[in-house]
């Protein structure tokens, strides 16, 4: 277990590495050696969470190697209960990405599966990484590599996209790099040396004065991964633009950069500044929450739906950690990862729609129960897991976040509540018009290579939503160690509270 956390790096960059060298001629071959080095990263990912100690609140599995040992840059990783989940997420999601059709990209078959391989890599390095420039790394090597899938296999509109999503990223973590170089100087005032280690940083005690701009100019890019308004903007053109077997990737995974950012670095780096904005912070959160629920009420296209609704959930999960208490932050963090689960769920099954009618119209859909039951039953169920219906994995997430913000924000909690509703009634319209109402339209049913990964999402939802304890004992002492740091100022609070 000494190498796990590399390996599970380095593994989807082998296989790209050996794609890249094979003969273009032979497309099966390349579907297959994609898909072995995802099993084999899923096989490294299981090893990881059954070694995972769920009494131990610390980092696990922790590598350390020099990189730039001068200027304090090593290639540090580690994991712990935040970056569990979504690392398991990201690679069972690569995995499905490989066994779904990939339609529009047969002339770019071997530049594909390589770009997805080293997303995946990188989602996942992202997600352990414990030096915060090889965090910033990572990110934006995510971002390259989307705009790239989308240069070379997406649909309409797809080069601005491409190019939309790339230079908007680019110029939001300018100031996040300037704010890292500072914190990286401001070690070496302190301390004599540079350095960029997450745990290392997270000693220094910054004065007030000195954590606004910098908590601004993380908090600005985060939110911007997590398409929270009004910073959300590039998310559905993406979305649209993108190859469907990347939306799932798009959607499940990258988003929760964000969240995981605000969770890693935010809270623990910048406490009191975090705690002192925190009022404003649930504020634009509600405002996200609302914007992108009626934004979903009146997309008439599937995907652009899915959009908005996740512009809403993740705005969501910024008022959990805006709540600055267990229940908010640590519910904020289950919701990613169910929320992630569903989606996949509902863009599989968008997908083989799309397929077979060469739209995502709503209007185009009707009657589809008739000639599709098993698409059906499973959208359905797709579309409850996605709103966070009880007894599904999204609903202990949601909540925990409306629980927990509505210790220190009930108006925005309330609203929040309105805003979940509305989704939930919109996900209801959606199946009623587009399988119940007149029939427009026959196509075959789905077949059991889209049927298995829709299967193994939505039992992983009902796992998730009947025992939220798998989540809840494995996440609850890292949050906790996020709340220490905080510091006491804000823990007296709610000792106070409570």
């Amino acid at each position: 277990m000494e190498f796990l956390l590399s390996s599970l790096v380095l593994m989807p960059l082998a296989g790209a590495l050996c794609i890249g060298v094979s003969p273009r001629r032979r497309p099966g071959l390349i579907k297959s050696m994609g898909l072995f080095f995802a099993v084999c990263q899923l096989g490294l990912a299981l090893l990881l969470y059954i070694d995972f100690d769920p009494g131990i609140s610390g980092m696990q599995f922790v590598e350390r190697y020099a990189w730039i040992a001068s200027m304090g840059l090593y290639f540090h990783l580690g994991v712990d209960g935040i970056s569990l989940f979504l690392v398991l997420l990201t690679i069972v999601l690569t995995l499905l990405v490989m066994l779904a059709d990939w339609p529009g990209v047969e002339a770019h078959l071997k530049e594909y599966t390589c770009a997805v391989l080293a997303l995946s890599s990188a989602l996942v390095a992202a997600f352990v990484a414990l030096d915060l420039l090889l965090f910033y790394i990572c990110c934006e090597a995510s971002v390259l590599l989307i705009s790239f899938l989308i240069g070379i296999g997406g649909r309409r509109r797809r080069i601005y996209a491409s190019l939309h999503t790339a230079l908007y990223s680019f110029a939001m973590g300018l100031p996040f790099l300037v704010a890292l170089l500072y914190l990286a100087d401001y070690h070496r005032q302190i301390n004599g040396q540079f350095h960029f280690g997450v745990l290392q940083l997270y000693e220094l005690t910054l004065p007030l004065e000195a954590q606004l701009w910098p908590l601004l100019a993380f908090f600005f890019y985060f939110a911007a991964r997590l398409a929270l308004f009004p910073l959300h903007t590039w998310l559905s053109t993406a979305q649209v633009a993108a190859p469907l077997p990347l939306t799932i990737l798009l959607a499940g995974v990258a988003l929760k950069v964000g969240g995981y950012g605000l969770l890693r670095f935010c809270l623990p780096l910048f406490p009191e500044a975090f705690y002192n904005w925190s009022a404003h912070i649930a504020a634009l959160a509600t405002v996200g929450i609302i914007y992108g629920a009626l934004l979903a009420m009146v997309q008439d296209d599937l995907q652009k739906v899915v959009a908005c609704a996740s512009t809403s959930q993740m705005a969501l999960v910024v008022l959990g950690i805006a709540a600055l208490n267990l229940q908010g932050l640590q519910g904020s963090l289950i919701y990613m990862i169910n929320h992630g689960v569903a989606t996949a769920a509902l863009l599989l099954i968008a997908g083989g729609l799309y397929r077979r009618f060469q739209t995502q119209e709503l209007v185009r859909f009707g009657g589809l129960s008739q000639s599709m039951p098993l698409t059906a039953a499973f959208f359905l169920v797709a579309l409850l897991a996605f709103v966070g219906l009880p007894g599904l994995g999204g609903f202990a997430g949601v909540l925990a976040i409306l629980l927990g913000s509505y210790e220190r924000f009930a108006a925005h909690a309330v609203m929040a509540v309105l805003a979940v509703i509305l989704m939930a009634w919109r996900g209801a319209d959606i199946f009623q018009h587009s399988m119940w109402g007149e029939k427009k339209a026959t196509a075959t049913d789905m077949g059991w290579r889209e049927l298995g990964p829709v299967v193994s999402l939505l039992l992983i939802s009902l796992w998730f939503g009947f025992y939220p304890g798998t989540l809840l004992q494995r996440t609850e002492g890292a949050v906790e160690q996020v709340l220490v740091r905080v510091g006491a100022e804000v823990q007296s609070e709610f000792v106070e509270g409570e």
